[in-house]
């Protein structure tokens, strides 16, 4: 199904505008005006702050030389909800609502699977088995391990 982008042009602002009243008609036009305005004023906030924590997180990971695609998403989301909560009407306040309260973290692509684990290592195959070492005796007589030791009195 393809989408008229003239349509939505035209079609958002009747649902926004329709919702401005139909909240209106329940609570009155004070609070109304009211909700508006504090959903425009949260909105610049997220925004502002979204955008200073981008560029920290653009500067952090410019010394380690990664880029911050996770740190990047996540904000450019929230970002999109400050957007839409300075949009004056009822259903984009929803829609970043919904935006906010999304997990952290989605993945919208596969999981990667992690590298096996290769280990190179030389191996040498021993026909025989080793000669045992012979046996150092200790120029002491009195060690305790062995002859003439305090143990063995």
């Amino acid at each position: 199904m393809r989408v008229n982008p003239l349509a939505l042009v035209v079609l958002i602002p009747l649902i926004e505008i329709a919702s401005c009243i139909a909240v209106g008609q329940a609570i009155g036009l004070g609070p109304t005006l009211l909700l508006l305005i504090l959903g425009a004023v949260v909105g610049v906030v997220l925004i502002r702050a979204q955008g200073q924590g981008a560029l920290r997180d653009l500067a952090l990971f410019a010394e380690h030389r990664r880029l911050p695609q996770a740190s990047l998403a996540i904000r450019l989301r929230l970002a999109i909800a400050g957007a839409l909560l300075i949009v004056p009407g009822f259903v984009s306040d929803l829609a970043a609502l919904i935006l906010l309260l999304l997990p952290r973290k989605i993945s919208l692509s596969r999981p990667q699977r992690a590298a096996p684990t290769i280990i190179d290592a030389d191996y040498q195959i021993v026909e025989s088995a080793p000669e045992k070492p012979a046996r150092v005796e200790l120029p002491d007589d009195r060690s305790p391990w062995g002859k003439g030791g305090r143990h063995e009195r």
